[in-house]
């Protein structure tokens, strides 16, 4: 990182991103002149390409999710869905400023501080978010402080409830979309799940709903902001309660996807709420020894240093892990003679996770190489005949 270089830059930064702003504002007035995403796109660009030579790969990741958003909305041209992502993509920019003079005050590149960010530019647009790498990893197996209770309904009876909290829940969920000033979405919405977290009794499942509470009682005590990815994350709730209405008993006995779980838990731990609930999910998945003996003020400046050794050793391990489940799933797929390349997708979602956790570490280049080859992978799936035995070799002994 070359921080003298950056203040010699600074003023053609702070215009380039000017002119980003500015077209962004002209677009939000015309919403069909796709021309000022395209300008605002160039802008973000040009400001990505500086920061890149100067080795500034924090602030690099947030400008690429940043630039990805601006093609989506390039592309969705006079959706009802275009004020949002203009709003977040001015609110990026402005962030990307403050950091920039953090930065240039020589403050070390950590791009984990807005990870928060860059959840919403991923949600927005239907990726994962990345508060599921492995730079977050509680453990989701912890013994929960509930009472493990039981219901006494048969399956129809199970299916037929499930179906009225859903629709309970959904007319919920739309009044806090449409932000009603009395909050009585988010008044249904808790009792939708207060009550689902007593149907689950002793299941698997009731982990999720138990969080999922403490995340909408964070919201009401106005301890959490209702952003982006908070409200996705709660929508999609409603899916498991389509599950329910469908299994009954079966949907119980199955834990909650994990992502799901992880995600929420992840919003718990910078919730500012001390709600009895809140405080329980906290200590039973020890969430504060992400933070050990800090103030929420501290936290925030701590995360700007990045990870410790302790969670570093931890990070390591799971991208070995990761890494090793791809080079074995590649030398099956050359071992085999398989012919359908359609099983590298997942092999490419695993290889996007990898790829997300060492720019979320701020280790550019190495990034840089496993993201090439989730490109690579990804042209494969869709066209195999491009694919070989030497050219997956070769992706394997990259990563090696």
């Amino acid at each position: 990182m070359d921080h003298a270089t950056l203040q010699w830059v600074q003023g053609d930064i702070e215009d380039t991103l000017t002119q980003a702003r500015s077209a962004l504002e002209k677009f939000s007035e015309d919403s069909h002149s796709s021309h000022h995403v395209q300008s605002c796109a160039e802008a973000l660009h040009s400001v990505h390409g500086v920061l890149e030579m100067l080795e500034y790969y924090g602030a690099c990741l947030l400008l690429e999710e940043m630039e990805s958003l601006c093609r989506m909305l390039q592309s969705t041209v006079g959706d009802d869905a275009n004020e949002e992502m203009c709003e977040l993509l001015l609110r990026s920019i402005l962030h990307l400023g403050e950091y920039l003079s953090y930065l240039r005050a020589g403050h070390q590149d950590t791009p984990t501080i807005f990870m928060p960010l860059l959840n919403d530019l991923r949600c927005v647009r239907g990726e994962p978010l990345l508060s599921e790498n492995a730079l977050f990893a509680p453990d989701l197996n912890v013994a929960l402080p509930i009472p493990e209770k039981t219901h006494d309904l048969d399956a129809d009876q199970l299916r037929e409830i499930a179906r009225s909290l859903r629709a309970y829940y959904q007319k919920g969920l739309l009044d806090w979309y449409q932000g009603t000033v009395d909050e009585t979405g988010l008044s249904l919405m808790q009792a939708v799940v207060a009550r689902c977290e007593k149907l689950c009794g002793g299941s698997p499942s009731v982990r999720l709903w138990w969080i999922a509470a403490g995340v909408i009682e964070a919201l009401r005590n106005h301890g959490l902001d209702a952003s982006v990815s908070v409200r996705r994350l709660l929508g999609l709730l409603d899916q498991q309660l389509k599950t329910i209405s469908k299994d009954g008993s079966v949907a119980l006995g199955h834990a909650a996807p994990a992502d799901l779980v992880k995600n929420l838990l992840y919003y718990l731990a910078h919730a500012t709420s001390t709600s009895a609930r809140v405080t329980a999910i906290r200590a039973a998945y020890r969430l504060d020894d992400l933070f050990v003996g800090e103030e929420a003020s501290e936290r925030a400046e701590r995360i700007l240093c990045g990870p410790d050794l302790d969670s570093l050793k931890v990070v390591a391990e799971g991208i070995k892990e990761d890494l090793s489940g791809v080079k074995t799933a590649l030398d099956h797929h050359v071992r085999q003679g398989a012919t359908d390349s359609t099983d590298l997708t997942p092999v490419a979602d695993k290889l996007r996770r990898v790829a997300d956790t060492l720019g979320l570490l701020n280790l550019g280049r190495s990034r840089k190489l496993v993201a090439s080859h989730v490109e690579q992978l990804r042209e494969f799936a869709q066209s195999p005949d491009a694919l070989t035995d030497a050219v997956l070799m070769g992706i394997a002994r990259d990563l090696l």
